[in-house]
């Protein structure tokens, strides 16, 4: 019984997890926000903290590179004219779980920050690493 005492902590703080929902709407909303398509992915991680939401996709490459529209990652980064000479902010990065700083100063981040009169966003796409990160700021 008293294992269990000192294995409380750990689940309550386990259970309070910035985590959010992952469905189909949340890329849905992302894409309507931005105004960039989020290709297929295999995997998303969501997270929520305060006013920021932010997600992790994994890209499904083979089904970016057989995409007619975009042909691949380097015709995805020109349609969408994602950029590489600016720093990409991602202010809830803990909560993503990485450190991003040091992934964006060691590889190629294409990126494309805006606003609106809700939102701040921001996207980056990691193409070593076959990733899109996205976040959402509610005004």
């Amino acid at each position: 019984m008293k294992n269990l005492f000192y294995l409380f902590p750990i689940f309550l703080l386990l259970s309070c997890s910035p985590k959010a929902n992952c469905d189909h709407s949340n890329i849905e909303s992302y894409e309507k926000i931005t105004g960039i398509d989020i290709p297929e992915v295999l995997d998303v991680d969501c997270f929520q903290e305060r006013k920021y939401r932010t997600s992790v996709f994994q890209l499904d490459t083979k089904a970016l590179n057989a995409n007619e529209k975009y042909k691949g990652i380097v015709g995805y980064i020109e349609h969408f004219k994602l950029r590489d000479d600016e720093q990409p902010i991602i202010i809830n990065s803990i909560a993503v779980g990485r450190d991003l700083f040091a992934i964006f100063q060691k590889t190629d981040v294409y990126s494309k920050r805006g606003s609106s009169a809700d939102y701040n966003w921001s996207f980056v796409l990691i193409p070593t690493i076959n990733e899109i990160i996205v976040e959402v700021e509610l005004k």
